[in-house]
């Protein structure tokens, strides 16, 4: 089972050794009621009840006249695929309306920010594997660096401060980086970083002495070394706007409509095979 959510809060809970056998109990059930003295049967670890309270806080389980369930909706694959394949095609028609060069960077910022909810509270879960798909962000006030990647861990500047955040383990081509950076604190970094892109952009830097911060641009292909150091990834202002919005699927759940749009949104990265895209948001 795969889960889908707005609030990173969860992510402990999921994490948790007791959340996937107790929702699989809940769930096997089906509408048998389940009661306290079952789920201690079942479940006999130490603090098991102060986890259930956790979930229960969380509004992953419900309680109710002393009886639990699963608050959450479980899909198929095969749920909602009218609506799925119709909000694709919109999207993709929206898509192809933008010029060439630009599709990649419309697909990074509009359609993630449609398909992709994080503004209210969302869980959900599916029955079959997903390809999981992420925008990961670094950076400072006035330049987020952006990575949309789909399965892969690509070489970039916001996936090597992720890692670092999340205290992962390097792999072999993020070692350089790693060597070079160690733990930088990430808004100093971006801060130099932020002084080298405005020159470059206005053909004025000119390297006279070491850098890392420069180095670092080299390693992560933000920048090339030719003639003059030359800028790789596309530069985007902030927009306010909500191109997209007519499109929001009529269902009858927010989980519904979240579930159809990250459906729709895996569909459209499909067809345009694309696996990741990285690109700089000016704020």
């Amino acid at each position: 089972m795969q889960y889908f959510y707005s609030l990173e809060n969860k992510r402990k809970l999921i994490e948790h050794p007791l959340f996937q056998p107790m929702i699989d109990y809940l769930i096997e059930q089906g509408s048998q009621e389940v009661i306290l003295r079952q789920l201690k049967k079942a479940f006999p670890q130490k603090k098991m009840e102060h986890f259930l309270d956790q979930m229960i806080d969380s509004g992953l389980i419900i309680r109710e006249n002393r009886r639990y369930r699963c608050a959450f909706p479980v899909y198929d694959q095969g749920d909602f695929q009218t609506e799925i394949k119709q909000l694709t095609k919109e999207l993709i028609n929206e898509l192809m309306k933008q010029p060439e060069h630009r599709r990649n960077l419309f697909l990074s910022e509009e359609i993630w920010d449609f398909c992709h909810e994080t503004t209210s509270p969302c869980f959900y879960a599916t029955t079959f594997s997903v390809p999981t798909i992420v925008r990961l962000e670094a950076g400072n006030e006035n330049y987020r660096f952006r990575t949309l990647t789909q399965g892969e861990e690509v070489v970039s500047l916001p996936t090597y401060f992720h890692l670092q955040k999340q205290q992962t383990p390097l792999s072999k081509e993020f070692q350089a980086l790693g060597q070079l950076l160690g733990d930088v604190n990430e808004t100093y970094f971006f801060d130099q970083i932020e002084i080298i892109i405005e020159r470059i952009c206005e053909n004025k830097y000119k390297k006279r002495r070491e850098s890392i911060f420069l180095d670092a641009l080299l390693l992560a292909r933000v920048v090339a070394q030719e003639e003059q150091y030359r800028l790789l990834l596309p530069i985007t202002e902030d927009r306010k706007g909500a191109l997209l919005q007519k499109y929001e699927p009529s269902t009858e759940t927010p989980m519904q409509a979240a579930f159809i749009k990250e459906q729709a949104l895996v569909e459209v990265m499909g067809q345009l095979d694309l696996k990741s895209y990285s690109y700089i948001k000016k704020i």
